[in-house]
């Protein structure tokens, strides 16, 4: 028996190799041999098999969810880092302010008393 394949076919076969390969071994085992699987007899003459790539698809798909989630936690959490970080240039130009005051006092009473 011969398998033949439409440039269709191919073409789809070539993208999901390409898709799947970098992450799925398992799938990039069976896109590069295309018997595995089971033999769906009613399409005799033809030689047609399945296989089955939804649940790879499902954990992707929580996979993305759950990324999701883990990146919403890290927004939020800069966020605060950020408003710690303003809050602290916060207080330190309130310090900053309350030194240059106590410069100027210290100053005038040194004026007053020509200790300087």
């Amino acid at each position: 028996m011969e398998l033949k394949w439409t440039s269709k076919a191919l073409s789809d076969l070539a993208r999901l190799y390409e898709f799947l390969a970098p992450v799925n071994k398992l799938s990039t085992i069976l896109l590069t041999n295309p018997r595995i699987g089971e033999q769906l007899f009613q399409f005799e003459p033809r030689e047609v098999r399945r296989t089955s790539y939804r649940g790879r698809v499902d954990q992707i798909a929580h996979d993305m969810g759950d990324l999701k989630h883990r990146m919403s936690g890290l927004d939020q959490a800069m966020t605060l880092v950020k408003r710690g970080i303003n809050l602290s240039e916060e207080t330190d130009a309130r310090q900053q302010i309350t030194l240059n005051k106590l410069a100027e006092r210290i100053g005038r009473i040194e004026r007053r008393l020509e200790l300087s």
